[in-house]
């Protein structure tokens, strides 16, 4: 399931519509891969140290690279990738993801 969620999204049009505003600028599909697929593995929450070295990258670029990647998939304000409030807690709304980019391709 873990891989279907993430080739689904990878290869949706909205995504990688968003993605393309970026440029050279924009998250790698490894990253993005790594990110949530780790994310989906632990249920949609992960401290920010597991998430970096998931997708490994060093802890200090990953606020960078989250806020890159948020702009990917946080589609017309809906808040699909976010930090907990607790400011080390990265959390991935999974129904909201599927919704935004699964069912939206599908449809």
């Amino acid at each position: 399931m873990e891989q279907a969620l993430v080739d689904g999204l990878l290869a949706s049009p909205i995504y990688q519509a968003h993605k393309a505003r970026f440029g050279a600028r924009a998250v790698d599909d490894d990253t993005v891969r790594a990110v949530v697929s780790i994310l989906v593995a632990h249920s949609g929450r992960a401290h920010r140290d597991t998430v970096a070295a998931a997708a490994g990258i060093p802890v200090p670029s990953l606020k960078n690279t989250l806020t890159v990647l948020r702009r990917h998939l946080n589609v017309e304000g809906y808040a699909v990738l976010s930090m907990d409030v607790d400011e080390v807690t990265v959390v991935l709304d999974l129904p909201l993801l599927r919704q935004q980019f699964l069912d939206e391709a599908a449809g």
